[in-house]
Protein backbone atom coordinates (compact mmCIF):
# COMPACT_ATOMS: atom_id res chain seq x y z
CA UNK A 1 0.00 0.00 0.00
CA UNK A 2 1.26 3.24 -0.92
CA UNK A 3 0.22 6.94 0.67
CA UNK A 4 -1.45 9.43 -1.67
CA UNK A 5 1.62 11.34 -1.09
CA UNK A 6 4.21 8.78 -2.06
CA UNK A 7 2.48 8.40 -5.38
CA UNK A 8 2.01 12.14 -5.60
CA UNK A 9 5.96 12.45 -5.49
CA UNK A 10 6.48 9.77 -8.40
CA UNK A 11 3.46 11.06 -10.52
CA UNK A 12 5.11 14.90 -10.33
CA UNK A 13 8.24 13.56 -10.66
CA UNK A 14 7.10 11.44 -13.65
CA UNK A 15 4.97 14.31 -15.14
CA UNK A 16 7.70 17.26 -15.23
CA UNK A 17 10.39 15.27 -16.98
CA UNK A 18 7.40 14.63 -19.60
CA UNK A 19 6.63 18.00 -19.37
CA UNK A 20 10.13 18.51 -20.68
CA UNK A 21 10.15 16.19 -23.41
CA UNK A 22 9.13 17.13 -26.89
CA UNK A 23 8.99 13.77 -28.98
CA UNK A 24 5.96 12.44 -26.87
CA UNK A 25 7.70 9.57 -26.45
CA UNK A 26 5.25 8.36 -23.99
CA UNK A 27 2.12 9.06 -25.97
CA UNK A 28 1.22 6.41 -28.91
CA UNK A 29 -1.77 7.91 -31.91
CA UNK A 30 -4.52 6.04 -32.34
CA UNK A 31 -4.99 7.15 -35.74
CA UNK A 32 -8.68 9.24 -34.90
CA UNK A 33 -7.59 12.25 -34.00
CA UNK A 34 -10.82 13.22 -32.50
CA UNK A 35 -9.85 10.51 -29.94
CA UNK A 36 -6.73 11.43 -29.53
CA UNK A 37 -7.91 15.11 -28.64
CA UNK A 38 -10.04 13.54 -25.89
CA UNK A 39 -7.57 11.04 -24.35
CA UNK A 40 -4.54 12.30 -25.29
CA UNK A 41 -3.49 9.06 -27.43
CA UNK A 42 -2.48 5.87 -26.04
CA UNK A 43 -0.21 5.28 -23.09
CA UNK A 44 2.61 3.07 -23.83
CA UNK A 45 2.93 -0.06 -22.28
CA UNK A 46 -0.90 0.16 -21.32
CA UNK A 47 -3.62 -2.66 -21.53
CA UNK A 48 -6.66 -1.11 -23.14
CA UNK A 49 -10.19 -2.36 -22.79
CA UNK A 50 -12.63 -1.75 -25.21
CA UNK A 51 -15.82 -2.95 -23.66
CA UNK A 52 -19.34 -2.20 -24.34
CA UNK A 53 -22.92 -3.95 -24.88
CA UNK A 54 -23.14 -6.49 -27.48
CA UNK A 55 -23.46 -5.60 -31.60
CA UNK A 56 -22.36 -1.76 -30.67
CA UNK A 57 -18.73 -1.83 -33.34
CA UNK A 58 -15.96 -3.19 -30.26
CA UNK A 59 -14.51 -5.29 -32.79
CA UNK A 60 -14.58 -3.15 -35.59
CA UNK A 61 -13.27 -0.14 -33.74
CA UNK A 62 -10.64 -1.89 -32.72
CA UNK A 63 -9.45 -3.72 -35.79
CA UNK A 64 -9.62 -0.43 -37.05
CA UNK A 65 -7.73 0.91 -34.17
CA UNK A 66 -5.39 -2.28 -34.38
CA UNK A 67 -4.77 -1.66 -38.32
CA UNK A 68 -3.75 2.12 -37.27
CA UNK A 69 -0.96 0.98 -35.22
CA UNK A 70 0.18 -1.36 -37.21
CA UNK A 71 0.11 -0.46 -41.12
CA UNK A 72 0.53 3.64 -40.30
CA UNK A 73 2.82 3.46 -36.66
CA UNK A 74 4.63 -0.05 -36.86
CA UNK A 75 3.26 -0.71 -33.78
CA UNK A 76 3.23 -4.39 -33.00
CA UNK A 77 -0.09 -5.38 -31.29
CA UNK A 78 -1.65 -7.70 -29.16
CA UNK A 79 -5.76 -8.29 -30.25
CA UNK A 80 -7.27 -10.11 -27.52
CA UNK A 81 -10.84 -11.10 -28.15
CA UNK A 82 -12.96 -13.61 -25.80
CA UNK A 83 -16.04 -12.89 -28.42
CA UNK A 84 -14.83 -14.41 -31.71
CA UNK A 85 -11.81 -16.73 -32.81
CA UNK A 86 -8.79 -16.04 -34.63
CA UNK A 87 -10.40 -16.79 -38.06
CA UNK A 88 -13.46 -14.96 -37.71
CA UNK A 89 -10.87 -12.12 -36.73
CA UNK A 90 -8.91 -12.50 -39.55
CA UNK A 91 -11.79 -12.90 -41.88
CA UNK A 92 -13.41 -9.36 -40.45
CA UNK A 93 -9.62 -7.59 -40.75
CA UNK A 94 -8.66 -8.76 -44.39
CA UNK A 95 -12.93 -7.27 -45.34
CA UNK A 96 -11.50 -3.70 -43.61
CA UNK A 97 -7.80 -3.55 -45.22
CA UNK A 98 -9.20 -4.57 -48.36
CA UNK A 99 -12.09 -2.98 -48.21
CA UNK A 100 -14.49 -5.37 -49.39
CA UNK A 101 -17.96 -6.46 -47.70
CA UNK A 102 -17.55 -9.34 -45.54
CA UNK A 103 -20.57 -11.18 -46.47
CA UNK A 104 -19.41 -11.31 -50.21
CA UNK A 105 -15.69 -12.49 -49.18
CA UNK A 106 -17.63 -15.52 -47.42
CA UNK A 107 -19.72 -15.81 -49.84
CA UNK A 108 -16.94 -16.26 -52.14
CA UNK A 109 -18.84 -15.22 -55.46
CA UNK A 110 -16.65 -12.32 -56.05
CA UNK A 111 -16.02 -10.74 -59.46
CA UNK A 112 -12.36 -10.24 -60.94
CA UNK A 113 -11.66 -7.09 -59.65
CA UNK A 114 -12.88 -7.76 -56.55
CA UNK A 115 -10.76 -11.26 -56.25
CA UNK A 116 -8.15 -8.30 -57.70
CA UNK A 117 -8.90 -5.96 -54.48
CA UNK A 118 -8.93 -9.40 -52.05
CA UNK A 119 -5.36 -10.43 -53.24
CA UNK A 120 -4.03 -6.65 -52.55
CA UNK A 121 -5.86 -6.31 -49.09
CA UNK A 122 -4.28 -10.20 -47.94
CA UNK A 123 -0.82 -8.64 -49.51
CA UNK A 124 -0.98 -5.91 -46.74
CA UNK A 125 -2.36 -7.99 -43.97
CA UNK A 126 0.63 -10.50 -44.51
CA UNK A 127 3.37 -7.67 -43.74
CA UNK A 128 1.54 -6.29 -40.22
CA UNK A 129 2.55 -7.51 -36.93
CA UNK A 130 -0.65 -7.75 -35.50
CA UNK A 131 -1.32 -10.98 -33.32
CA UNK A 132 -4.73 -12.90 -31.88
CA UNK A 133 -4.84 -14.32 -29.09
CA UNK A 134 -8.48 -16.11 -28.93
CA UNK A 135 -8.40 -18.28 -26.22
CA UNK A 136 -8.54 -16.84 -22.77
CA UNK A 137 -10.98 -15.67 -20.16
CA UNK A 138 -9.37 -15.25 -17.40
CA UNK A 139 -8.31 -11.97 -16.57
CA UNK A 140 -4.36 -13.30 -15.17
CA UNK A 141 -4.50 -14.87 -18.21
CA UNK A 142 -4.80 -12.63 -20.51
CA UNK A 143 -2.11 -10.14 -17.80
CA UNK A 144 0.52 -13.20 -18.38
CA UNK A 145 0.20 -13.22 -22.26
CA UNK A 146 0.57 -9.35 -21.76
CA UNK A 147 3.99 -9.84 -20.49
CA UNK A 148 4.43 -12.62 -23.02
CA UNK A 149 4.46 -10.49 -25.79
CA UNK A 150 5.91 -7.67 -24.05
CA UNK A 151 8.68 -9.82 -23.94
CA UNK A 152 9.04 -11.27 -27.51
CA UNK A 153 9.05 -7.95 -28.33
Amino acid sequence: MKSLKDVLKTTLTTRGASLQRTDNSCVVPSGFPTLDKVTGGLEKSSLTVIASRPSMGKTAFVLSLANNLTMKFDIPTLFISIEMNDTQLTNRYISLVARIDLLKIKAGNLDDETKQQLKLGIGKVRKNRLFFQTEMTDLSEIMNECREFKKKL
